[in-house]
């Protein structure tokens, strides 16, 4: 019986029937062809026991006149194997093949109910082979969050905690329920009071960071397609040498992130400019600060602070562009630092029952999501490749998601010696999806260039 955070349940809210809110890998996994036969029984057994004793292996139950948070309780091992699926295809599926359907899956809702999560093992897939499509709710755990959850799942991760798993966990009588949340509340009492002085002094902070930098928050353009998302979706993977962007990112005395964010400010430029869509203004990314203190490393949940870097996308000069980028996503980090208190909601008595009534209010849930035209979102990932069930994993593909009022979400993920990205576009509004992907690649060899890096092959 583990009580959700607030920070975690707006995830819930975020939710709309265009944009599910669903974290999403798709793994590929190297496999000979004389052992794809096998496959599908030896990731199942690999998979349910590891599933059944990570985060994953829970419902969401709500509380008693939502006097509690809604509440994590652990679930059984039957319920593990049937969110567990294989789907079958009348013959092997191309690589084009595979990313519609996994899209499609990502487009679906899942029911917390049950559990926060489903895999898709998918055997039959042309040439060497196979893959996992994972996808979690956006509720249970943050990008970083994510890429934990896959370590653990791996060959490469650990013992993890026993659970009994003959019987779902029971759920205490609503009275019982009230009552020791009532008293965990009175214990609570203290880090309430302390969690809304350090807010009140992050506001007077946030409000002397702004009068001192003069730094203020653009407002994202307005797109000639609008800003109404569709249900429309194409999904594309692009994977980038890690070594390259770290050294380019070191040539042009930038981060990695730096160089992500001018890699996809300078294709957006490009597919926008050539369709006469580019506005006069520039376009503004979403991205996340972690928020994880080093006593909170392996913890999921939601652990990050939104930032809103203007992106550049008017300035034709790709060294102007990526200095702008750099000079904004350090105002933002900064701001992030101070905002970092803002984010910690210690939980009150009723409180979820009135974030329910104030997020049902548009205006309010639309200043929670921020103003932005794209989400840009680079995440850790395992520095050694890993495997499930003694087949080495090949890609490890982020399946983003692409929230209200944007229209186009690339994430990153390191994966060994590759930066391995997941583009998911709205396709009423990017049509050509795959020479966006094209963009990308012809904007980091031009940054490739500029900072004196021998191109990758």
């Amino acid at each position: 019986m583990e009580p959700m955070r607030p920070i975690d349940q707006l995830m819930i809210f975020f939710q709309t029937d265009n944009s599910p809110m669903n974290i999403g890998g798709l793994l590929l996994l190297d496999t000979p062809e004389a052992e794809k036969a096998g496959f599908e029984q030896r990731i199942r057994a690999h998979l349910e026991p590891r599933a059944l004793r990570t985060v994953i292996g829970r419902r969401l139950i709500e509380s008693p006149e939502h006097y509690d948070s809604d509440t994590w309780f652990q679930i059984n091992a039957g319920e593990i194997k049937r969110r567990i699926f294989t789907p079958k295809f009348p013959a092997p599926l191309s690589y084009r093949e595979m990313l519609d359907y996994v899209t499609g899956r990502s487009m679906q809702k899942l029911e917390l109910d049950s559990a926060p999560f489903e895999v898709y093992i998918l055997d039959n897939l042309a040439g060497p082979r196979c893959a996992i499509y994972l996808k979690v709710h956006h509720c249970v755990m943050d990008g970083i969050g994510f890429q934990s959850l896959i370590q653990q799942l791996s060959d490469q991760g650990g013992d993890l905690p026993e659970v009994d798993a003959s019987a779902d966990e029971p759920v205490p009588a609503p009275e019982v329920w009230k009552e020791l949340a009532r008293q965990r509340f009175e214990r609570e009492g203290p880090l309430r009071e302390a969690s809304a002085r350090a807010q009140a002094e992050a506001q007077q902070q946030l409000g002397r960071f702004i009068a001192e930098s003069g730094h203020q928050r653009g407002t994202a353009p307005l797109m000639a397609f609008g800003a109404e998302i569709t249900r429309q979706r194409t999904y594309n993977t692009v994977s980038f040498s890690f070594n390259a962007f770290r050294a380019t990112a070191k040539g042009l005395g930038a981060t990695i992130n730096d160089v992500f964010l001018a890699t996809a400010s300078g294709a957006l430029r490009s597919y926008l400019l050539a369709r006469g869509q580019l506005p006069e203004a520039a376009l503004i990314g979403h991205c996340v600060s972690s928020t994880r203190r080093p006593e909170e490393h392996g913890l999921f949940g939601n652990r990050v602070v939104s930032i809103y870097p203007e992106l550049a996308t008017e300035e034709a000069d790709a060294g102007v562009r990526l200095a702008r980028i750099r000079a904004a996503m350090n105002l933002e980090k900064q701001r992030a630092r101070i905002e970092e208190p803002l984010q910690d909601m210690p939980e009150t008595p009723y409180g979820a029952r009135d974030r329910r009534i104030a997020f049902a209010d548009p205006s309010i849930l639309g200043a929670a999501l921020g103003s932005a035209n794209v989400v840009l979102s680079n995440v850790t990932g395992p520095e050694e490749a890993l495997s499930f069930a003694g087949f080495r994993m090949a890609g490890n593909y982020p399946v983003p998601i692409v929230g209200p009022d944007r229209f186009l979400n690339i994430t990153s993920r390191r994966n060994a010696d590759r930066l391995d990205m997941g583009v998911m576009v709205d396709a009423a509004k990017i049509t050509e999806a795959g020479e966006f992907v094209e963009m990308l690649k012809a904007e980091f060899a031009r940054l490739e260039a500029a900072a004196g890096v021998e191109a990758a092959a």
